[in-house]
């Protein structure tokens, strides 16, 4: 049977309506190429419309039919009907209505493609003139070898699958709880570690290595998450061998010890006495010669002209060789004293706002001189503003005007032991008028219990009298025995406070047996000569006053010193006992086992020592 029988055949099967709605019906027919050996022609794709109808044939697809539809017999035998199935729905309008289809043929979606292998390759549905991409060649890739940061990937250009390194900086995980912000670096996942999380691991910690191998490595606290020195890995390098400028020290880069030399100019002690500012120079400590005196008279050179601050003197307690310095004599520092003969300091003076003691330099004496004009003072008067010094006293710039007493109750300061302020209008002139205290709101009390260290006072919170403490430190009149005042102490005086005043005081603490102990004075500063209050001066030995034996070069050897005679206070020398430990020169002193000792002021080698 030709193709065109067939054909007719299939349409006039279908001549009569298929539907008894009024909307139009679509059956799909798909069939299967004859097998008759006579047909050796590719049954084509066709699509046909019958009655309303219309019937898509497609190679090779399973035949759908309507139900209830009769299928001639003469037509089984050709075409092989395997299945006949209703598809039909209502027709509704569409985009695509009244317009041609995109494709007619498969060579019309081969213009469609992208070029991209990758996402599957278009084919033509027919019953609907469309191109679809066919699922079946779409490329999918396996998975099993994925990573992070590398993929295997469908390559566009081939449609083959590749791993391929994905680009820098696109998210991923590092699968560590650890870090964030995770992105890809050159195949590689890497995250930012956490604030506060510094280590996972201990390698992780090469991170805050600083390159010194001698303080120590670090290692992971996992506890913490912290990089901590492993203070077994810290190197201490044995000190036994070390000098004033080699040292046994770490080397950074290798961590090894090495005798080193420290950086020329480091501070050393040479332990000479006569040496200041000892330097390392290459390997070994240099100082220059400390000595600024052997006598008072070497002292002058260094004085600066200021006779308050005390005088200077060669202090020559500074051991051996003349090592001398010029120290400030305590006993030469001036210090004021009052009308009364009462010595003052910062704590206890004559001193006003406008007015003060000061010791002139060129003399040595306190003198009373007027503070710089303009300098901010207190008139103790409220009525007055802008109070400033001239000539030693304080002025103001005016006093407080007034119309009404209103506009000096803002002048008063409230305090009812200094009066109220009242607006005096005896001037005819209402400009001149001006806020003064009224002499009848001062509160005078009565002094017949006063003391040295009690004073009826009026009480500012109350307006009252009553008996107060003054200061503590402050002089007083309880005499002591050698006529000078004593001090308050909680409203008391105390006698002996301070335990001095003058040197005189102190003298009697001399030892008249030692000549060479030095004598007393009253010292009025502390160690580091800053000034101490009237209440803290006290007895010490003046150092100037003790006298020094500098050890001679022509010493006759160690076992015959110079030395203070305690009768006069004259050096001379003085024979060491038997047994003392010397150097006679020989060689045998730097030997650790054996020692030389004196016998009879003769230094004499010295037998093994156990």
């Amino acid at each position: 049977m030709s193709f065109r029988i067939l054909f007719f055949l299939i349409l006039v099967f279908f001549s009569c309506p298929l539907h008894a709605d009024t909307n139009r019906a679509e059956t799909k027919i798909i069939v299967a190429p004859p097998t008759s050996n006579n047909t050796n022609k590719r049954i084509e794709n066709f699509t046909e419309s019958l009655n309303g109808s219309r019937i898509s044939y497609t190679p090779n697809k399973t035949i759908l039919r309507t139900p209830n539809i009769p299928v001639s017999p003469v037509m089984a035998p050709a075409l092989r009907i395997l299945e006949l199935k209703k598809a039909i729905k209502p027709k509704r309008e569409t985009k695509n209505d009244n317009k041609s289809f995109v494709c007619k043929t498969q060579s019309d979606c081969a213009s469609q493609e992208d070029g991209n292998f990758c996402n599957g390759t278009l084919y033509c549905e027919y019953s609907e003139g469309k191109c679809l991409v066919n699922p079946n060649t779409i490329v999918q890739c396996q998975t099993v070898d994925n990573e992070e940061c590398i993929k295997n990937q469908c390559q566009p250009s081939t449609g083959k699958c590749s791993m391929t390194t994905l680009a820098d900086g696109t998210t991923c995980d590092d699968d560590t709880l650890y870090t964030e912000k995770d992105q890809c670096e050159k195949g590689i996942c890497k995250g930012s570690i956490k604030r506060g999380v510094e280590c996972i691991e201990t390698k992780d910690c090469e991170f805050y290595e600083d390159g010194n191998k001698c303080n120590g490595t670090l290692y992971c606290d996992v506890t913490t998450n912290k990089c901590k020195i492993n203070p077994m890995t810290i190197v201490s390098c044995p000190q036994g061998d070390n000098q004033e400028c080699t040292k046994n020290q770490c080397q950074p880069p290798t961590g090894k010890c090495n005798l080193t030399a420290l950086d020329n100019g480091t501070a050393c002690d040479d332990y000479n006495y006569s040496t200041q500012n000892d330097i390392c120079s290459n390997g070994i400590c240099k100082g220059k010669n400390m000595a600024q005196c052997i006598s008072d008279s070497d002292c002058a050179s260094y004085e600066d002209g200021n006779l308050c601050n005390g005088t200077l003197y060669c202090d020559k307690n500074k051991s051996l060789n003349g090592a001398f310095k010029c120290a400030i004599n305590p006993a030469t520092v001036t210090y004021y004293s009052n009308q009364y003969g009462q010595f003052n300091d910062s704590y206890d003076n004559d001193d006003t706002d406008c007015k003060k003691m000061i010791c002139d330099p060129s003399t040595g004496k306190y003198i009373e001189v007027n503070v710089p004009i303009g300098t901010s003072c207190d008139d103790k008067d409220d009525a007055t503003y802008g109070d400033f010094c001239s000539g030693g006293i304080c002025e103001h710039i005016g006093k407080a005007v007034c119309s009404t007493q209103e506009d000096c109750n803002k002048f008063d300061d409230k305090n009812p032991c200094t009066g109220t302020l009242y607006c005096n209008k005896k001037d005819p002139d209402p400009q001149k008028w001006s806020c003064d205290i009224n002499p009848a709101s001062l509160i005078t009390c009565p002094s017949v219990n006063d003391n040295d260290c009690e004073k009826n006072l009026c009480q500012p919170d109350t307006g009252k009298c009553a008996m107060q403490a003054i200061k503590d430190g402050t002089s007083c009149a309880n005499a002591d025995s050698l006529g000078y005042d004593g001090v308050c102490k909680n409203g008391t005086c105390e006698e002996k406070m301070p335990a001095c005043y003058k040197d005189e005081e102190c003298a009697k603490l001399d030892d008249p047996n030692n000549k060479c102990g030095g004598m007393h004075i009253c010292r009025k500063e502390s160690i580091d000569l800053k000034p101490l209050p009237s209440s803290e001066w006290y007895c010490a030995i003046n150092p100037a006053t003790i006298p020094y034996c500098m050890q001679f070069i022509d010493n006759p050897n160690d076992c015959k010193k110079w030395d203070c005679n305690p009768k006069d206070g004259q050096c001379a020398l003085k024979t060491e006992e038997d047994g003392y430990e010397c150097n006679n020169g020989n060689g045998t002193a730097d030997n650790p086992f054996i020692k030389d000792y004196c016998i009879k002021g003769e230094c004499l080698d010295g037998g093994a020592t156990n």
